[in-house]
């Protein structure tokens, strides 16, 4: 039998192997449905092997859920009582940049502009086309503070957790904090 195939089909064997190992492993902790996928700056207040970990957080019994992404990382599973969560914000910059290329001038293409259509054809083919892009700088984290046996912990994560927890507990986002208690 050609080798290819023979490394093509142990490919195909490791790869399943893989995905029913990870699958075990979700099953293991019971991910929700609502799960997402994330990473976590600075976790290690709860766990030192969750920083920059890529994980899972879903919510279930009043409680969040945290568990590593991969069962090649299994860093247990970090359980958060949403009464124990203080507040969470997101801070950090956010930006865009827009970048403009082209436009200039090129003699040669001026030249074969004027044989082709006199002044205005020199003009027109002279510049080149100008082409312009948008960069988005998300430099924003999400800080989760929880409290537990009286020790405040901060928990770092990527930006998109913010959208979750205020989906998920709105009255602990801290400008509504601040705003509901001025009333």
């Amino acid at each position: 039998m050609n080798s290819s195939i023979i490394s093509k089909r142990n490919a195909a064997k490791k790869l399943r192997e893989r995905s029913l190992k990870q699958q075990d492993y979700l099953e293991k902790y019971n991910v929700g449905n609502d799960a997402i996928y994330i990473k976590c700056l600075d976790c290690k207040t709860y766990n030192i092997n969750a920083k920059n970990a890529h994980v899972i957080i879903w919510y279930d019994n009043d409680k969040i859920n945290v568990i590593g992404r991969e069962f090649t990382n299994d860093i247990g599973k970090i359980q958060i009582d949403i009464n124990n969560i203080i507040c969470f914000l997101r801070y950090g910059d956010f930006y865009t940049s827009s970048n403009i290329k082209g436009g200039d001038s090129s003699f040669e293409r001026a030249a074969l502009g004027y044989l082709l259509a006199g002044d205005v054809g020199a003009i027109i083919a002279s510049r080149n086309p100008i082409v312009s892009s948008t960069e988005v700088h998300d430099k924003r984290e999400t800080l989760l503070i929880v409290r537990e046996d009286n020790i405040e912990k901060y928990l770092f994560f990527e930006p998109e957790l913010y959208n979750y927890l205020m989906h998920l507990i709105p009255t602990k986002e801290i400008n509504y904090r601040n705003f509901s208690a001025d009333k």
